[in-house]
C-alpha cells in the first residue's frame, strides 16, 4: 500500500460508498493472493459476491430488483 492509496480510500470515502460496495468492488479487483486474503476474513460476503455474481443481474431468488440512484 501507499499513500497514493490512502489519499484514493479519503476520496471513495467522501462519495459516501458502504463498506460493502467497497468490499465487492475489492474482490472485483483483487489479485489472488488479495482475494483469498478478503476470502479468508469474510468468508460469508465472498460467498455472496459469488452467489450475486453467477445469479441473473446479480439478483438472489429471494429478492427484486429495486432502483438503483
Amino acid at each position: 500500500m501507499s499513500w497514493f492509496d490512502y489519499k484514493q480510500s479519503e476520496i471513495l470515502s467522501a462519495q459516501g460508498w458502504g463498506f460493502y460496495q467497497l468490499l465487492f468492488a475489492a474482490i472485483r479487483e483483487a489479485d489472488s493472493d488479495n482475494l483469498s486474503k478478503i476470502r479468508q476474513a469474510w468468508p460469508e460476503v465472498y460467498q455472496e459476491f459469488i452467489d450475486r455474481y453467477n445469479a441473473p443481474g446479480g439478483l438472489l431468488l429471494t429478492e427484486r430488483a429495486e432502483p438503483v440512484n
